[in-house]
């Protein structure tokens, strides 16, 4: 007998008329708060100076959001974008791209570190200790949400999600989908495992100090690695994403993952032969 989970979690935590407060955006904000206080943590234990704290929240947030919202554009908006590129400022619509906020990530912490006068590859060492966790939260974002899940299935564990959100909310009967993956609960349980192992490198061995550049290196390697392989239990999410899958027989998170692999096992290689320059900065 097939058994699955009736997944009918309302994804507004408050609603009072056309305000509301939804997990999806709590989990955002959790997840900077997390990073906040685990990046103070770390520039306490290496004796740096406080202030860099306020900084770097700062670049990794406008990065983040930017590029989150610029490359769901991009690759998911298809000529829309093209014909109305204002559109990128259109927050409050949804849309927004994991991959987009890597890129987005990086370009602002290469600024904060330029600002700095910091070796990037000290700033990124430390900065990504932080992802994992905020990416797993916002996965729970998307399970509160009912969206990006995977293809049908019959194992225990299914879950049937409600695909007429907005109506649902507004007193209709659900409509359920067919039992499927939960594609967002395998991404957060990876990315948590993911965050366990890159603190384990960090605090019980030297080698953010001794391979400047592997803990980012191996960062990229081990999501972006685990990234591939969930999407590809995703359901296709819409036209764009399913012409490239028809076309090239991968869907586009696929495609923009692989990059990010590459990346990282070439980085983490270069960093553990010495290529990189870590000097940390001056202690206060």
């Amino acid at each position: 007998m097939l058994q699955y989970i009736d997944w009918n979690f309302n994804p507004a935590l408050i609603s009072i008329g056309d305000f509301q407060i939804r997990y999806y955006s709590l989990t955002w904000m959790v997840a900077f708060v997390i990073g906040y206080y685990l990046f103070g943590y770390i520039l306490k234990r290496e004796n740096r100076d406080p202030k860099l704290l306020d900084s770097i929240l700062v670049y990794a947030f406008v990065g983040t959001i930017i590029g989150s919202r610029l490359g769901h554009c991009i690759f998911y908006e298809d000529a829309s974008f093209w014909r109305n590129p204002l559109q990128v400022l259109y927050i409050w619509q949804g849309g927004l791209a994991s991959h987009g906020a890597a890129v987005g990530m990086f370009i602002g912490l290469w600024l904060f570190s330029r600002k700095h006068k910091l070796p990037l590859t000290w700033t990124l060492d430390r900065a990504v200790l932080t992802v994992p966790i905020g990416g797993a939260l916002i996965r729970l974002g998307n399970l509160f949400n009912s969206e990006i899940y995977g293809y049908p299935t019959d194992l225990p564990f299914a879950f049937r999600f409600i695909e007429n959100i907005p109506q649902w909310m507004d007193g209709a009967e659900p409509i359920y989908s067919l039992p499927s993956h939960p594609t967002q609960i395998y991404e957060a349980v990876i990315y948590t495992v993911i965050f366990v192992v890159l603190l384990s490198i960090y605090f019980r061995t030297r080698t953010a100090e001794r391979y400047p550049g592997a803990i980012f290196g191996i960062f990229l390697t081990l999501l972006f690695t685990a990234r591939f392989f969930v999407e590809n239990l995703k359901l296709v999410q819409d036209n764009v994403d399913a012409r490239f899958m028809a076309e090239y027989g991968i869907n586009i998170g696929q495609a923009l993952s692989i990059p990010f692999v590459i990346a990282g096992v070439v980085i983490t290689v270069m960093a553990y032969r010495g290529r990189f320059a870590g000097t940390a900065p001056a202690k206060r």
